[in-house]
C-alpha cells in the first residue's frame, strides 16, 4: 500500500525535519491554526509549555477526524519574536513526527490573535482514499 503523503527532496534535504514539498492523495482537511492553550483557555506563559500544548491540540483533532500524523500533508508554523538561533520548537517537533516529514512553513511574526500566544500551527491533512 503506498503512503498517501510523500515527501518530495532535493538533493540536499533529505535529512531535513521537514519536505521541502509533499504529494498527497485522497480528501484534504484544513486545520485552522492551533495555539498552546489548554482546554479551559489557560495559556501558558512560557514557550516550551505552549509549543508542548499547541503540538497536543493539533494531533487530538487529526485523531478526531480519523487521520494520524502520518497524513499530515502541509504546516504553517507562526513563532512570535522567533530566533534563529534558540530554535525551541525543533526538539519537539521532531519528536511529533518522528520519521514523517511534511511540507512546512515558518513565519515569524511579531504577534499572534491572542497578546500571550506565542505559535500557532495550522495544518493540511490528506486522507488516504477508500
Amino acid at each position: 500500500m503506498s503512503k498517501t503523503v510523500q515527501t518530495v527532496d532535493l538533493s540536499n534535504t533529505a535529512g531535513l525535519y521537514y519536505g521541502p514539498a509533499t504529494v498527497s492523495s485522497g480528501r484534504v482537511l484544513h486545520i485552522s491554526g492551533q495555539p498552546g492553550n489548554m482546554k479551559n483557555g489557560y495559556v501558558p506563559d512560557d514557550y516550551e509549555s505552549q509549543i508542548h500544548l499547541c503540538l497536543f491540540n493539533l494531533r487530538k483533532l487529526i485523531i478526531a477526524t480519523g487521520a494520524n500524523i502520518e497524513h499530515i500533508a502541509k504546516l504553517n508554523v507562526y513563532i512570535v519574536n522567533y530566533d534563529v538561533s534558540n530554535r525551541k520548537h525543533a526538539k519537539p517537533s521532531n519528536r511529533f513526527f518522528s520519521r514523517h516529514r511534511p511540507a512546512q512553513t515558518l513565519g515569524p511574526v511579531p504577534k499572534l490573535a491572542v497578546p500571550s500566544w506565542l505559535i500557532k500551527i495550522d495544518a493540511a491533512i490528506a486522507f488516504p482514499q477508500p
